[in-house]
């Protein structure tokens, strides 16, 4: 027995992670959803890129800024999402 099978992965671009005027990252507004994440970090000569999932994306984006509770703003985490 064959089985084929095939998975196409299309990204959307939510749009740019910012810096706020405390330096704190702010991130667009992300589903709370399932889905795979590409996050590009650049900087003059560097460039990092994640390529992830999540159960929830927008919890994803809290836990990158260390903060878990977004009703609660802390340091890298401005309650934008």
């Amino acid at each position: 027995m064959e089985i084929s099978v095939g998975v196409q992965l299309v990204f959307v671009n939510a749009g740019p992670v910012t810096l706020d005027d405390r330096g704190d990252l702010v991130f667009p507004r992300l589903p709370a959803g399932p889905g795979v994440y590409r996050l590009e970090l650049r900087a003059a000569d560097a460039l990092q890129v994640y390529v992830g999932q999540a159960a929830n994306l927008r919890r994803r984006a809290w836990e990158i800024t260390g903060d878990l509770t977004p009703t609660t703003p802390r340091r890298g985490g401005s309650g934008s999402f």
